[in-house]
């Protein structure tokens, strides 16, 4: 007795267009996050030389102005 088997695409043309626009949306986070990343890298790591001195200066500068007010204190103020 001769059987017919029937096969069917269990894919429809409309799962692979939303297939296909989950690859793209993912494609595309992954580009962008291509991009911000090394770009963030760089960009902190020139800010960070640009502007620590400028910090250190500041924080030296406070730290001389207390040890300056600690020294100008009297005597009889330290007890």
């Amino acid at each position: 007795m001769p059987t017919s088997y029937s096969v069917t695409s269990s894919v429809k043309p409309a799962d692979q267009n939303a297939l296909t626009q989950a690859d793209v949306s993912g494609n595309t986070v992954a580009g962008v996050l291509l991009i911000v990343i090394p770009l963030s890298i760089v960009l902190g790591s020139v800010l960070y030389k640009k502007f620590r001195p400028k910090h250190r200066a500041t924080l030296l500068l406070e730290q001389i102005e207390i040890l300056e007010r600690i020294w100008r204190i009297s005597p009889e103020n330290k007890y």
